[in-house]
């Protein structure tokens, strides 16, 4: 039996650990003396037997009898096993799965271990843990490991030794040991759990409040601290994020955070490609036209994805079809070429049927803009922001924002100064200025010039400016034309209804089918119209209201709108009267008359139509053309020679020339030109075919008689 044990020796007896004798020293005082220890360096604790504990002491008579026991006992013949061999083979580390941080620890251990060993004597040694504790000495490993012991240092030597200076039997086992475990219970981690995942999303603190209340509540039992509930809610959150995301926040946050997304290569893409379309309400205000108020406009931008460049742009009061047709048109001219693609927001004014053709995705209509123009559409999933990289451009936009006398704020907490309660001297000495829609456009281009020339992370280090490549150019003349919208619409007595307003022509008298009107969002003062076979008609122009007593009150304006409707509707009067006097004198069928009456009217609208064409060939502008001009294309009436007979109407002298074409005289350029052109009125021709066939053979007195 020894003198003296150790903690070590006593935890071994006992089957206890040596920080549980340790803690049980301390605590009652145990005696103990210091000695050298003889393995690794240092000094050890050392308790004397007969201060021991009695029954600690109990302990450690019964150990020893039994050793002695075993020793007895052992075969004298066989060779004594017990002694340690001279040369040990190094231990091997076994788990080998350490992760990196506890790497760097360990490395961080070995490194210090090997200066330890270099030093001779303990005094060298105490005097390099001393230096290292204060921080100066090596400030790294000092930061990765904190204060080291001169009994620890000689602990890692040790074990270094024994596993051949492999640095990875240093890593630390802090919580490896116990990786996936924890002590919270069962009830409590389905209680907390029902708390946090919820869309109400609770506090984790609350929710740990709430879970510790409803299990005292029930009589549970709750071991777990709130430190250790929020350690638990906190990896649950990291090992199932997913989960943890759909619960609280919905599916388009998991989207949006969890789901991986497709990596979209622009590089592949040229100037005008592909256009990204989206409307931004602006954090600024102008003046709205309509009313003179501030009002927070909308920007419409076509977005450029190879260039990471606006195109084109509108800044409107509303994001409406007139803004986006303009953006369109803007962006056109700017890329010098028609997109291929369009990638639209999903947004009831960039779906409308007058661009798309379409109702919605299913139901097919009439040829919208975009396909009239050769371009193909891709319309983004609605609330899905990372599809439209346009986005990411209004992001940047609000440093433009900012810079303006009316900016009001990204949000609630983002309002600047003079908008704050109280803020009276903010108020006074900011600029209170809002701009109208024009200045705020200029602004917005010279703004545009700088962000062009910033470089950008997508471009590879260069600017929009480098990369925007315009094509060979678009006719202005042209484009307009074709980005005329398109409607099928019912013609009235008044001519045609659109937007509340009634465009007129004399050329739509006396029709009833339905046509094509082609207008401009932007100047609705007159409208094309087409029939439904692509043949232009008119001009019409807009109808005017007129004051209901304009005579009497002076409206001069309208006074005189009142006169010229007059005197037209005597004229289209008239001329009615005069076919149907025509038909009456040729002995035709009233209802024969009524089909031909329309032929009649289309033909003249033709010949309109033909004056028009020649009229605009003449002119720049494809939408101005005046009335008194026209009429300068019209036929003048022949000249009776004086030598001829007074001919009572022009039936009467066709049949005049045709009777002298058959006695073999020579007609003039003029007489060939009037047989032409009364051949082709319809009525005539039916005029002509009604008499030949009830005077086959009769001359021209007979055929007049008859």
């Amino acid at each position: 039996m020894k003198d003296a044990y150790s903690a070590k020796e006593i935890a071994k007896i006992l089957g206890r650990t040596r920080q549980n004798i340790a803690k049980r020293a301390n605590k009652e005082k145990w005696h103990y003396c210091t000695e050298p220890n003889p393995k690794g360096g240092g000094f050890c604790k050392l308790f004397p037997f007969s201060t021991l504990p009695k029954d600690i002491q109990a302990k450690i008579k019964v150990y020893e009898a039994k050793q002695l026991l075993k020793s007895n006992s052992t075969d004298l013949n066989q060779p004594d096993c017990s002694l340690e061999p001279i040369i040990k083979k190094p231990k091997k580390v076994e788990n080998t799965d350490v992760p990196p941080w506890a790497q760097e620890i360990a490395l961080a251990r070995f490194e210090l271990v090997m200066m330890f060993s270099e030093k001779k004597g303990l005094k060298e040694k105490q005097s390099l843990i001393e230096a290292y504790n204060t921080g100066k000495l090596f400030p790294k490993i000092y930061k990765k490991l904190g204060k080291v012991s001169l009994k620890t240092l000689y602990r890692w030597q040790k074990t270094l030794n024994e596993y051949g200076n492999d640095f990875l039997a240093l890593a630390p086992d802090w919580g490896r040991a116990k990786r996936g475990k924890t002590k919270v219970t069962d009830e409590e981690a389905k209680i907390l759990l029902s708390q946090l995942l919820h869309q109400n999303r609770l506090k984790i603190a609350q929710a740990i409040k709430i879970t510790k209340y409803i299990l005292k509540e029930k009589g549970i039992p709750s071991p777990s601290s709130p430190a250790t509930l929020r350690r638990f809610a906190k990896s649950f959150e990291k090992a199932h994020y997913d989960i943890w995301v759909l619960a609280r926040e919905g599916e388009k946050a998991l989207i949006d955070k969890v789901l991986p997304h497709l990596e979209r290569d622009a590089d592949v893409l040229k100037t005008g490609d592909l256009l990204v379309a989206d409307g931004h309400k602006c954090n600024f205000q102008v003046i709205n036209p309509y009313t003179g108020k501030p009002t927070r406009p909308t920007l419409i931008a076509f977005y450029d994805w190879s260039s990471r460049d606006v195109a084109g742009y509108c800044i409107m009061v509303t994001e409406n079809i007139q803004a986006i047709h303009l953006a369109l048109y803007r962006a056109i001219l700017r890329i010098g070429r028609i997109p291929t693609v369009v990638y639209l927001d999903n947004g009831k004014a960039f779906r409308a049927k007058v661009f798309t053709g379409i109702k919605d995705f299913r139901e097919e209509g009439i040829v919208g803009l975009y396909a009239r123009l050769g371009i193909h559409t891709i319309f983004a999933r609605p609330y899905n922001a990372k599809a439209k990289p346009v986005e990411r451009f209004f992001s940047t936009l609000d440093s433009f924002e900012r810079m303006l006398p009316s900016f009001v704020g990204a949000n609630i907490q983002d309002k600047p100064a003079r908008l704050l309660r109280n803020e009276k001297f903010m108020q006074y000495i900011s600029l209170n200025y809002t701009p109208t829609i024009k200045e705020a456009e200029a602004w917005f281009e010279k703004w545009l010039d700088f962000y062009r020339s910033q470089p950008s992370k997508a471009l590879n280090g260069l600017c929009p400016k480098d990369v925007f490549r315009p094509g060979p150019g678009v006719d202005p003349k042209e484009l307009y034309m074709l980005m005329l919208c398109e409607k099928e619409v019912k013609l009235y007595r008044n001519g045609i209804k659109l937007f509340g307003y009634w465009f007129w022509n004399e050329a739509l008298y006396g029709l009833k089918e339905k046509v094509i009107v082609r207008y401009d969002l932007h100047d609705l003062r007159s409208v094309l119209v087409f029939t439904q076979d692509g043949e232009f008609l008119c001009e019409a122009k807009r109808l005017e209201k007129v004051h209901p007593a304009a005579a009497i009150f002076g409206d001069e304006k309208s006074y005189t709108e009142i006169k010229k409707r007059l005197s037209e509707q005597r004229k289209l009067k008239k001329l009615t009267k005069k076919l149907v006097q025509m038909g009456i004198n040729a002995s035709i069928d009233w209802q024969d008359v009524a089909e031909k009456v329309p032929e009649v009217i289309e033909d003249i609208d033709k010949n309109r139509a033909k004056a028009v064409k020649a009229f605009k060939a003449k002119t720049d502008d494809v939408l101005v053309i005046d009335d008194s001009e026209i009429e300068k294309f019209s036929l003048p009436e022949p000249e009776e020679k004086p030598d001829r007979p007074i001919f009572q109407n022009e039936t009467e002298k066709y049949f005049y020339l045709m009777d002298l074409k058959s006695k073999g005289e020579i007609l003039t350029e003029e007489d060939v030109e009037f047989i032409k052109e009364y051949e082709k009125d319809p009525v005539n021709k039916a005029v002509v075919s009604l008499v030949k066939s009830q005077n086959p053979t009769s001359s021209h007195d007979e055929a007049i008689g008859s």
